[in-house]
C-alpha cells in the first residue's frame, strides 16, 4: 500500500474519532451533532461543482442513505447523552455491520451473504459489543443506556 493512501486511511480515522469526541464533550449532544454533519455538509457542498452528477438510478438510494445517516446521527446524539463513549461507539459501530447483512438478507432476493459472510459479521459484532457488555454490566449508567438504545 503507497504512503498516500495510508496517510489518506489515517487521516479519516483521525477525522472519525475527533468528531464522535467532539459530539460527546459538548452539553447539548444534538447540537453537536448538526454542527459537525454541516461542517462535513460544507465541506462536500465546496466539491460539488468538480464532480459529475449521479446517474438518475442511484437518487433512491442517495436518499435512503441519507435518512439511514439522519438516523444513525439521532441514535448516536442519544446514546452519547446517556452512556459514556466508550459503551456508545462499540455498540453503534459494532452492530451496523450485522444490521446491513440482516438488512441485505431481507431485502435482496438474487443475492445471500454465504454462511462464512454471516459467520463473520456475527462474530465482528459479537468481539466489538462485547467490549461493552463486559466491562459495564453492573454500574447503573450502562442500565440506563441499554434501556434508552432499545427505546429508541
Amino acid at each position: 500500500m503507497s504512503t498516500v493512501v495510508v496517510a489518506i486511511v489515517l487521516f479519516a480515522a483521525f477525522l472519525h474519532a475527533a468528531w464522535n469526541a467532539a459530539i460527546k464533550v459538548g452539553e447539548n449532544k444534538f447540537f453537536n451533532t448538526v454542527l459537525v454533519t454541516s461542517g462535513a455538509g460544507f465541506v462536500c457542498a465546496l466539491v460539488l461543482p468538480f464532480v459529475s452528477q449521479p446517474e438518475r438510478a442511484s437518487w433512491a438510494y442517495i436518499l435512503a442513505s441519507v435518512v439511514l445517516q439522519v438516523v444513525y446521527f439521532c441514535l448516536l446524539a442519544a446514546a452519547y447523552r446517556v452512556g459514556d463513549m466508550s459503551q456508545a461507539y462499540p455498540l453503534m459501530r459494532g452492530t451496523a455491520p450485522l444490521l446491513v447483512a440482516v438488512v441485505v438478507a431481507v431485502l435482496s432476493v438474487k443475492q445471500c451473504l454465504p454462511c462464512a459472510g454471516w459467520a463473520w459479521a456475527c462474530w465482528f459484532w459479537a468481539s466489538s459489543d462485547c467490549r461493552y457488555w463486559t466491562g459495564h454490566r453492573k454500574s447503573r449508567r450502562a442500565t440506563v443506556f441499554r434501556r434508552t438504545l432499545w427505546r429508541y
